[in-house]
This record gives structure tokens, C-alpha cells and sequence, in this order.
């Protein structure tokens, strides 16, 4: 390889030549890398981090790790607010999420303290999932407010369910070549039948002709 540093280069500045002398083989498009939709699965822990991400988990499902990093930039701009909060939380996937200040409390609360509540359709949320939810609540929540209460519910569908039934019915025919399969003889009396002939011949002459 042919190297444009000076004799008296350093070992970080060889190491940063050797590692960019190929950067143009590799099989990445470089403009997707920025986008959450897009970025190649395994480079997006990377782009979470320049997207300063607050709460992270690898387990995570690739469609999950994407909205939260396409979220990263709204949440951070309006950090501190309730609605920064909201919009953390539902990028992680949470059906029900619920935000109570000091205020609208009956009776009233402590100044500047509020309360969460979220939930879940049909599955239970892990501890390590109960940990990063109260993470991101810390992480994203102003200064000045304190969380007094966090409430997780699982929340079961309360349509009724719905049954269906279906019935098929038929006739199943089979049609096969004609064949004797039985046969009766009836056995006949014999009958005996005679007759008799009989018959007379008388001649007559005329008188006188007889000698």
C-alpha cells in the first residue's frame, strides 16, 4: 500500500490510513445509514447513539429499535414536557400510557410531582422492560418534576368473542358397470299331451253296376 504519511507518522495515524484504504469495497450505501427506515440492521445501535438514544435494549424487534430512533429527534426537542414523555413511551411499543400531573389530581398532589400509567394488550412486560420504561420517564421528564407513582397494567381485550361454525353436507355416489350378481331358475312340471285318429271309407257305386 502506498502511504502519503510522513517517516515520522504515528502508530493511530497508520492504523487510520490502513482501516480507510478500503473504506470504498465496503458493501454499505453510505445515505442510508442515516435514515432509520433504511439503516442495515446491524449498524443500528451506531445510529441510535448519534441520535443520542436515551433507552436502548438489543432484544428489542428491528421494527421497535426503529421508532425509537425515528422518535429520538422529536423527543428531544421537546424534551421536559409531557409530551416528549408520551412520545417515548409509545415508541416503545406500549398500548396504553397515561400521564397525570400534580394538578388535575382529586384532591390535589404535591406541586410539581405526576403520575404514569401504562399498559400493555394481552402480554406482561418483563423487569428488565419495567426498568427502561422508568428510564426513559427519568431520561425524559424535566428536571423540576418528580414521578410520585408508576402504575403497569395488562390490559385484556374486553370485546366478547365472536365463534363461527360452518357446515358442509353432501351425498357421495358411486355408479358401477351392470352385473348379474343373483339369478333364480324356476323348475317347470312337464306336461304330456297324446291324440287319436280315426276314419271310415265307404264306397258307393251305382245300381247295376255291380255283378
Amino acid at each position: 500500500m502506498t502511504t502519503v504519511l510522513p517517516p515520522n507518522k504515528t502508530a493511530i495515524e497508520t492504523s487510520i490510513e490502513e482501516t480507510g484504504s478500503h473504506i470504498d469495497t465496503l458493501d454499505v450505501v453510505i445515505d442510508t445509514l442515516w435514515d432509520p427506515d433504511h439503516c442495515p440492521e446491524a449498524f443500528l445501535p451506531w445510529l441510535a447513539w448519534s441520535f443520542s438514544v436515551d433507552t436502548w435494549d438489543p432484544s428489542w424487534p428491528t421494527d421497535v429499535k426503529r421508532k425509537v430512533i425515528s422518535e429520538s429527534f422529536d423527543v428531544h426537542r421537546r424534551k421536559g414536557t409531557r409530551g416528549a414523555i408520551r412520545r417515548a413511551l409509545e415508541a416503545m411499543d406500549l398500548d396504553l400510557i397515561k400521564i397525570t400531573e400534580w394538578f388535575e389530581e382529586n384532591p390535589q398532589q404535591d406541586p410539581f410531582t405526576f403520575r404514569v400509567e401504562v399498559g400493555t394488550i394481552s402480554r406482561g412486560l418483563t423487569d428488565q422492560e419495567r426498568d427502561q420504561i422508568l428510564e426513559t420517564i427519568m431520561a425524559t421528564k424535566n428536571v423540576r418534576s418528580h414521578l410520585n407513582d408508576l402504575r403497569i397494567y395488562l390490559q385484556q381485550m374486553s370485546t366478547a368473542p365472536i365463534l363461527g361454525a360452518a357446515l358442509v353436507t353432501g351425498e357421495h355416489t358411486t355408479i358401477y358397470p351392470y352385473a348379474i350378481i343373483s339369478r333364480q331358475v324356476e323348475t317347470m312340471r312337464p306336461f304330456l299331451g297324446a291324440g287319436t285318429y280315426g276314419a271310415e271309407i265307404a264306397t258307393v257305386y251305382p245300381e247295376g253296376t255291380m255283378a
